[in-house]
C-alpha cells in the first residue's frame, strides 16, 4: 500500500534542501547535502521500502457515539486553552480588535511582554495550568475527526466545530503563532488524504478540492504571518505581503541547513536524554547548564549561531543525545512507523492511527527547523498522550504481516 503521506512529506524536504542549495550557493556545506541527503533517502527507504509491516486490526470500530462525545470535549478544550492565552496577554476588547488583523504588531507585542514576564492573571492554579497546556493536543483531534467523521457528526457538534477554529485563529493571530497553524496543518494531512482516496485508491475530485483549498488558505495564511514582520516586509500592501511572506518561508525552511553546518564542526558531548526532550527538561528542571553541552548551546559559543533564535534543522537536538551517527537509523524507524500507521488508519479505518502519523507529519515537517514534537512541555505530553490512546486502541487487536505488494 502506497505510504501517500510520507511521499509527499520527503518530496517537501527535499524541496526545502534545494532551497538551502540555491539561498547559500557556493557558501553552502557539501558535508551537510551529502548527510541531510541520506537522512532522507533512508526516511524514504522505510516509508517505502520491500519492508515487512506488522499491522494491529482493532477489533472494534469507533462508535459514532464515542466520536461524537470525543469531538465534543475536543471543542471544549480548545476554546477554554485559546481563551486563557488570549486573556494572558490582552486585558479589554480594543487590544484583541487591535491586534487580531496585525499578526506583526501582535507577534512583537506578546514577545515584549513574555520577555518581562509581564501577564494577566487569569485565576488559574498552576497545577490548572499544567493540565491546559497538557491538553493542547486536543487541537489535532479535534480537526483530525472532524475531517474524517464530518458525516457522523451531528449539526450542532458541526457548528462547535466551526466555531472552536475560529476561536483558535483568533488566537493564533492575537499571540502571532505561525507554528500553531504549521503544526495543524501537518497534523491534519493523513486525514485529508484518508478522505481523498476512496477504497478503490482512487481520489475524490470533490475531496480533493477541499483539501488543496484548506491547504492553500493555511499557506497563505503563514505567508501572510511571515510577511507582516518587520524583517521581511511589513506595512506593505497585501500583495507585497504575501510575496514577502513567501521569500520568508523559504528562508525558514532552509536557514536552519547553515546551522546544522557549524553543529556538524563540534565533537559529541551527550545530554542525558535532555536535548531530544527539551520540553520535558526545561518545564520539569530550573538546571539549564547542560544545555551549554549540546550541539546547539556549544554551536552558539563556537560559531555565534544562536541556539534559541534561529534554526539548525531537528539533527542536532537529536543528535545531541544520540550522536549524528544514529540519526539515520531513527529516520529509517520513523519511515518504517509511518507506513505501518498509514496502512492501519487506511485499511482498518482506525482514527488514532492517522492521528499519531499527525505527530509524525508534525516531526518531519519540521526537520529543517528543530525537534517540534518534543520542543515544548505541551507538545511533549501530547505526543506521548495520542500515542498511548492509539497503543490502547489497537492493544486487542489481530496482528497482521503485511509485505509489500500484498493486497488484502
Amino acid at each position: 500500500m502506497s505510504n501517500m503521506p510520507m511521499r509527499y512529506v520527503v518530496m517537501y524536504l527535499f524541496f526545502t534542501l534545494a532551497a538551502y542549495l540555491v539561498s547559500y550557493g557556493a557558501d553552502l556545506s557539501v558535508r551537510v547535502v551529502f548527510y541531510v541527503t541520506a537522512c532522507f533517502v533512508v526516511l524514504a527507504f522505510g516509508a517505502h521500502g520491500r519492508l515487512a509491516l506488522r499491522l494491529r486490526d482493532p477489533v472494534s470500530s469507533v462508535t459514532t457515539r464515542r466520536i461524537q462525545a470525543l469531538v465534543t470535549a475536543s471543542v471544549v478544550a480548545v476554546v477554554l486553552i485559546s481563551l486563557v492565552n488570549i486573556a494572558t496577554f490582552y486585558s479589554d476588547w480594543s487590544s484583541v480588535t487591535k491586534y487580531l488583523l496585525d499578526p506583526s504588531a501582535a507577534y512583537e507585542y506578546v514577545k515584549l511582554r513574555r520577555r518581562n514576564e509581564d501577564f494577566n492573571s487569569v485565576g488559574l492554579s498552576s497545577f490548572a495550568g499544567v493540565l491546559l497546556t497538557s491538553l493542547s493536543f486536543s487541537r489535532y483531534m479535534l480537526v483530525g475527526f472532524a475531517i474524517m467523521f464530518w458525516n457522523r457528526l451531528s449539526r450542532q457538534i458541526r457548528l462547535l466545530v466551526l466555531f472552536a477554529l475560529v476561536v483558535y485563529l483568533g488566537q493564533c493571530f492575537l499571540i502571532g503563532a505561525m507554528v500553531n497553524i504549521g503544526s495543524l496543518l501537518a497534523s491534519a494531512f493523513p486525514f485529508f488524504l484518508y478522505r481523498v482516496r476512496s477504497r478503490a485508491g482512487v481520489p475524490s475530485g470533490g475531496s480533493r478540492l477541499f483539501m488543496l483549498i484548506v491547504l492553500g488558505a493555511g499557506l497563505a495564511t503563514m505567508m501572510y504571518f511571515v510577511g507582516s514582520r518587520g524583517e521581511f516586509g511589513g506595512n506593505a500592501d497585501f500583495g507585497e505581503t504575501i510575496r514577502s511572506g513567501a521569500k520568508g518561508l523559504l528562508f525558514y525552511v532552509s536557514h536552519g541547513y547553515e546551522g546544522l553546518a557549524h553543529c556538524l564542526d563540534l565533537p559529541f558531548e551527550p545530554t542525558g536524554g535532555r536535548t531530544l526532550f527539551y520540553g520535558f527538561s526545561t518545564t520539569l528542571s530550573t538546571d539549564s547548564s547542560w544545555f551549554a553541552h549540546s550541539y546547539l548551546g556549544r554551536s552558539e559559543e563556537a560559531f555565534g549561531w544562536s541556539a534559541l533564535q534561529v534554526w539548525s534543522t531537528a539533527f542536532p537536538w537529536i543528535a545531541s543525545d544520540l550522536t549524528f551517527w544514529s540519526v539515520p537509523v531513527l529516520m529509517l524507524f520513523v519511515g518504517v512507523l509511518s507506513k505501518k500507521l498509514w496502512s492501519e488508519g487506511v485499511r482498518f479505518d482506525n482514527p488514532f492511527a492517522l492521528l499519531a502519523l499527525g505527530q509524525i507529519m508534525i516531526f518531519a515537517a519540521y526537520i529543517p527547523a528543530n525537534n517540534q514534537l518534543f520542543h515544548t512541555f505541551g507538545n511533549s505530553v501530547g505526543v506521548l498522550a495520542i500515542f498511548i490512546m492509539y497503543t490502547v486502541s489497537v492493544r486487542k487487536g489481530r496482528t497482521i504481516v503485511l509485505r509489500e505488494g500484498s493486497r488484502r
